[in-house]
């Protein structure tokens, strides 16, 4: 038999054990006018589908003896750049060996991953290649990575994955003693991971404790993408191949239906009552395959808290307590999870973790038992004579007792129309993945961005009459593209979702609160910061009448964002300081929310200079995020924040090192380029290394973020403009001056379409071409440039977070050097003295500018007791600065050319 139809079987088999024993023969009956020699094939397998033939164990030993003999084969063995030196496991798909690195280039540990040839048919081999980029592309923190992959001399596909030191996350939870509230903090992590598969069009399809390790820090990763598949046309995978763990399997998988984002969140459901209840869902129907595998497709589970009662193990008086626990929401969430019916469970993962979230944060959760109207049409599907006199009957009771009051009618209308709308936006958002396959058809992978325009683009075309939907959608369209940078069309969505909104709704509505917020958000990022804050204002308000204490707590903190981005310091500091009063007072312990308005107030101290106070405000909130594991990208904000604190400080060594730690951390998650966050640590790391005139490694940085944001933003972006700029002062450094004025003039154009008259980023772009005069020779042409950086740092409200020093400084010299020396001197010492006030006095820009007013040409000539204390503090600042620094190359060539 060869592959294709032994798949076929496979499926057949399945979804013959989903039918009643009394109504198999009448499928085979079918099958056979069309296949005899299928059928027959088939009448075979349920014959020997039974729990005391002895046929199925004796193969399994005899296959067990043979795999024995050939996973040993293998140990010692070579692929590619990697040696076999143990057998890890085995699976339906194949075996996992332990492997190291054999090439000498480097010493790895992997895991690779033999399939079987036997289950790999010859067309998927064919997608092989094609299909290990799309796990290739699978770079999270809290998944195994694909590092590799081949073919066996004799053909067979192998995968070489990150070796993870670690045990199923059942077993971890067991052995640590794991409360509940701790289980479902790594289910969450789990469900990181799981979205971020999703959002890059992979399922799964086989999530179960194996598959999911624990490393000895108490960190989740999961394994085995090697059975995921690309998802097809129809927003789903093929099903042909039977590829599952049946007691993990959800009911389509059993009945080979369309294979979704919704199989995972089963499995995930599945996952939550293992380690909850601490069984499987039909764990009492296991004793065959033919009785599990009705059992998922028809029965409802025991919920989580009548399970745990159901178990033997432990005292009476402990499961008792876990039953009351596990009652109400986590029933209501696990059983959400677990519905039979793909539209029935939640929308998606992050659906999920937010019930979860809601959960351990003693707030509401979205998920509710079963309706009476549902369990009902399901009774009356299954009970058709025998129903209508009982439900008669019924009926006249509760009319009697006067239950039906319009009250409740009203409630069930409510509750009928959200799961209506529910349910068309999961249809929607599922048949947004058509022709997003990997098939003949396409040549090349369809991008996020893509994506996300054709969800746009159809929205009118097909929600026109269901107007709550279209609304929410473009809300989350709108947050959606905002989260890559794509903010005009965020801007259009959101505004289009908000005017929506106002005209149905009678007042306030936490839809409209959530898409003001993100309308502040949005038009920050554009710049537009007066219109932002107008936005922040109406969201704080809006949160004061619908949201809870912490929903409060978070808009005060946009607010206090919003002021701070004004320069508004003064008035952002104590609404910074109430938002964290009140969020501290709704969460009472570790929360994001708090972390993150402990960053924020870092933040605002830190830009109004008060770097000691800001220093163990980020420090508190980067420890509670890594208590929290909270996201990476999130938590790689907070170090950025750190980072810049270093680099004020002038601790070049400190602020280069964590910045590099933020870029591995974005580019572990968005890849090299993948999003503007990556973009913007590569601009940080490239500032370091302008300072430390390495300027052939900031050129490069520089180009491939200024690349990356032009790609991913559009030139017409503020953060394009800014990558553009330190690009110039890279070319400057090097020397390739007319590069950099070209690169420089296009930043003030585009700055000048982008930004209100007198906005902040101009003074960077003025700086830059009155440093590029001066380094052409032209003094004149640098204290024009110069002159109108210094108009626009007076005309700020508040000055901080510019670079008004160097500025000043910049400007003395361009006088200095036209024979003004006073006017110079008089400019560069006020400018020493402010420095003098605000940094410390081993500050690497205070000496060098303290160091430079004393030579040329400030002075005529340099004098030798200066010249000899000079070369001192060069000789510090080249060993703490390195030689190719442009304030050491600047002062060494003043200085060495002095008399001695």
């Amino acid at each position: 038999m060869d592959d294709a139809r032994w798949s076929r079987l496979q499926q057949l088999f399945a979804q013959a054990l989903a039918l009643p024993a009394e109504a198999r023969e009448a499928f085979v009956e079918t099958l056979e006018a069309a296949d005899a020699a299928l059928a027959g094939e088939l009448r075979q397998l349920l014959q020997h589908d039974t729990a005391d033939d002895p046929l199925p164990a004796a193969l399994a030993r005899a296959a067990g003896q043979a795999l024995a003999g050939e996973r040993d084969a293998w140990i010692g063995r070579r692929l590619g750049a990697w040696r076999i030196v143990a057998h890890v496991a085995d699976g339906g798909m194949g075996a996992v060996y332990r492997a190291e690195r054999a090439d000498g280039q480097y010493r790895q540990t992997v895991a690779v991953k033999l399939l079987n040839p036997a289950r790999v048919s010859p067309a998927a081999r064919a997608r092989f290649a094609a299909e290990r980029q799309i796990l290739a592309r699978l770079v999270h923190p809290l998944i195994a990575r694909l590092l590799d992959g081949g073919s066996t001399d004799d053909g067979a596909p192998y995968l070489v994955m990150d070796f993870v030191d670690g045990e199923p996350i059942d077993a971890w939870c067991d052995h640590h003693a794991l409360d509940t509230a701790a289980r479902l903090r790594l289910v969450l992590q789990v469900c990181q991971a799981v979205d971020f598969a999703h959002r890059n069009l992979v399922v799964h399809r086989d999530l179960k404790p194996r598959n999911i390790l624990v490393d000895p820090q108490g960190v989740p990763r999961l394994l085995d993408f090697g059975i995921a598949r690309l998802l097809d046309a129809e927003g789903s995978t093929a099903s042909a191949e039977q590829l599952l763990t049946p007691s993990h399997a959800s009911p389509e998988q059993v009945t080979g239906g369309a294979i979704t984002t919704a199989t995972d969140v089963y499995a995930l459901g599945v996952l939550l009552y293992q380690l909850l209840a601490g069984r499987l869902p039909h764990a009492d129907s296991a004793a065959s395959p033919a009785a599990l595998a009705r059992a998922i497709v028809e029965t409802e589970p025991p919920r989580p808290s009548s399970a745990v009662l159901r178990d033997d193990g432990g005292p009476a008086a402990e499961r008792m307590r876990r039953a009351r626990e596990l009652a109400g929401d986590l029933d209501n969430i696990v059983l959400m999870a677990l519905r039979k019916e793909p539209e029935r469970r939640y929308a998606g993962v992050l659906e999920l973790a937010e019930d979860i979230t809601r959960y351990l944060e003693h707030r509401p959760v979205r998920a509710r038992p079963d309706t009476l109207a549902y369990r009902g049409a399901k009774f009356w599907r299954r009970h058709r004579v025998a129903v209508p006199a009982s439900a008669a009957a019924l009926l006249l009771a509760l009319a009697g007792a006067g239950l039906f009051t319009w009250q409740l009618a009203d409630e069930r209308n409510r509750a009928l129309a959200a799961e209506r709308s529910a349910r068309r936006t999961a249809e929607f958002t599922a048949s947004l993945l058509e022709g997003t396959g990997a098939n003949e058809a396409a040549a090349r992978q369809l991008s996020v961005r893509e994506l996300l325009d054709k969800a746009a683009g159809r929205v009118d075309q097909e929600l026109g009459a269901e107007p709550e939907v279209a609304t929410r959608l473009r809300s989350a369209l709108g947050s959606a593209y905002a989260s890559w940078g794509a903010n005009d069309e965020a801007l259009k969505l959101l505004t289009t979702a908000l005017t929506e909104a106002r005209a149905r709704e009678r007042g306030p509505s936490a839809q409209q609160a959530r898409t003001l917020s993100l309308l502040s958000t949005v038009t920050h990022d554009l710049g537009q910061l007066e219109v932002s804050l107008d936005w922040t204002r109406q969201a704080e308000a809006m949160w004061r009448q619908v949201g809870d204490a912490a929903q409060q707590g978070s808009a005060l903190s946009d607010l206090a964002l919003a002021l701070n981005a004004l320069r508004r310091r003064d008035e952002a500091e104590p609404v910074f300081r109430q938002a964290l009063v009140k969020l501290r007072t709704a969460h009472r312990g570790d929360h994001r929310d708090i972390a993150w308005a402990l960053n924020n107030l870092a933040w605002g101290l830190h830009a109004m200079g008060r770097l000691d106070e800001a220093a163990p405000l980020y420090d508190e909130a980067l420890a509670m995020q890594q208590r929290l594991r909270t996201a990476v990208a999130e938590t790689a904000q907070t170090q950025n924040n750190l980072a810049g604190l270093h680099y004020d400080r002038g601790d070049l060594e400190r602020a280069g090192a964590l910045w590099a730690e933020v870029l591995a951390a974005y580019e572990g998650v968005f890849g090299r380029g993948g999003h503007a966050a990556v973009a913007r640590a590569q601009n940080a790391v490239a500032l370091v290394l302008i300072d430390r005139g390495r300027f052939d490694e900031a050129e490069r940085l520089t180009r491939a973020a200024a690349e990356a944001n032009t790609r991913l933003l559009g030139e017409r972006h503020r953060w394009t403009a800014i990558t553009l700029q330190s690009h110039g002062v890279a070319l400057l450094g090097l020397g390739r001056l007319d590069e950099a004025e070209a690169t420089m003039r296009r930043v003030l154009a585009l700055r000048q379409a982008l930004l209100p008259a007198g906005h902040a980023e101009f003074v960077g772009s003025h700086l830059g071409l009155g440093r590029l005069a001066l380094a052409r020779g032209d003094p004149a042409a640098a204290e024009r440039e110069l002159q109108r950086a210094q108009d626009l740092i007076d005309a700020l409200k508040s000055p901080d977070r510019v670079p008004r020093d160097a500025v000043a400084l910049a400007l003395a010299r361009a006088r200095a050097l036209q024979g003004r020396r006073d006017e110079g001197r008089l400019i560069a010492a006020a400018a020493i003295e402010r420095m003098r006030r605000g940094l410390p006095a081993t500050h690497w820009r205070l000496q060098a500018a303290e160091l430079a007013i004393t030579l040329p040409p400030f002075v005529p000539q340099a004098a030798p007791d200066p010249t000899a204390a000079a070369r001192t503090t060069l000789a510090a600042l080249r060993e703490r600065l390195g030689p190719d620094a442009t304030v050491v190359r600047e002062l060494a060539a003043v200085v060495d050319s002095a008399p001695r």
